[in-house]
């Protein structure tokens, strides 16, 4: 674990399994859209998944290229209608975001996401919070894991992205990458089990907590 650190001007986050558990909200729209258009269960079709994009990205793979925009704009209504309830924030992360509102730490999102459902749910878990801003899918030129949306989300602020600077958490390979190869510091969010999943070469590279109370035991020590 790189302990050379030191408190950082920006904080950028991912969203889902970041911030907020929005697994359930997630697959119950997904499971609603591949039946109302005749697809295999959620279950199934996952194997179809690829890892590296977003949700939007994956609809050709779900759904082939003719039913893919279709689908994902069902997907995105029902989704509003029907899921936003199901979004629960993580444990801990509100004591966190304001631990560092407190410090004077500028907040961001970094997200694959649609932005018009990013910001009703971030709206929703933690209305009383500031955040500089959100930046959702398709609003850099390229989507995570590309650095472009770190570049994107720093625009105006006067701070380049750096090791010293910008923190960014999230939960997956797509942030880790994002993070690495925008020069920001990377600090995977994810619990213990699951640490295995990531190449070590990763892990040291980073750092790295099980949860948001584990990070804030972290962040107070600086």
């Amino acid at each position: 674990m790189n302990l050379s650190i030191q408190k950082p001007l920006v904080c950028l986050f991912d969203w889902d399994g970041t911030l907020a558990d929005t697994e359930k909200a997630v697959t119950k729209g997904l499971e609603a859209v591949l039946e109302h258009f005749g697809q295999a269960s959620w279950q199934e079709m996952k194997k179809k998944r690829d890892i590296s994009k977003s949700w939007k990205e994956n609809f050709p793979n779900f759904f082939g290229p003719e039913l893919a925009d279709e689908a994902y704009i069902w997907y995105v209504n029902y989704y509003e209608k029907y899921c936003l309830e199901e979004v629960k924030p993580m444990p801990g992360a509100h004591a966190f975001l304001t631990a560092l509102s407190d410090s004077g730490i500028l907040k961001g999102i970094v997200s694959n996401k649609e932005k018009s459902l990013l910001f009703k749910e971030v709206s929703r878990n933690f209305p009383d919070i500031s955040f500089f801003r959100l930046l959702g899918n398709g609003e850099a030129e390229r989507n995570k894991p590309a650095p472009d949306p770190v570049y994107k989300i720093l625009e105006g602020t006067g701070i380049s992205p750096s090791i010293k600077d910008v923190w960014f958490i999230g939960d997956s390979g797509q942030d880790l990458s994002c993070a690495f190869t925008s020069g920001c510091q990377p600090i995977l969010m994810k619990p213990k089990e699951n640490f295995a999943s990531f190449p070590t070469q990763v892990l040291q590279k980073g750092l790295y907590f099980s949860s948001f109370n584990e990070l804030s035991d972290f962040f107070h020590k600086y």
